[in-house]
């Protein structure tokens, strides 16, 4: 039992160590593509599942049954997951890129426009 405690009182002193340990400043560095396509497939995949679950009934009617069979409602839900999070990893880097230069495109098409203003 003594060892036991002695054993808590290091772990509890390292824990209180670490805790007051000044942090190191981290450099946020932007995501990588293979970073915001997970990050893309995540939510994509978060979002198209619980949409299916909540107003799912077209998916879960075409395969002819009822929300009840779980035997079928399961691999819908996760078929619609896999395609979104494709869809979604796909889609973030070309989002994130059409809103880092959105300006630059839609100057560059006004400019093309005859009589446009800015």
């Amino acid at each position: 039992m003594d060892r036991v405690l002695r054993i808590g009182a290091v772990v509890l002193v390292c824990g209180a160590l670490a805790v007051a340990a000044p942090a190191r400043a981290q450099v946020e560095e932007p995501m990588s593509d293979a970073e915001m396509a997970s990050v893309g497939c995540v939510t994509a995949a978060a979002a198209a599942g619980f949409a299916t679950i909540t107003a799912g009934g077209v998916a879960l009617a075409a395969t002819g049954v009822g929300a009840a069979s779980t035997a079928v409602a399961v691999p819908v839900i996760v078929a619609t997951m896999a395609g979104a999070c494709s869809m979604g990893s796909l889609a973030a880097p070309a989002v994130v890129w059409a809103k880092r230069h959105g300006h630059t495109v839609t100057s560059s098409l006004l400019a093309l426009w005859p009589g446009a203003t800015r």
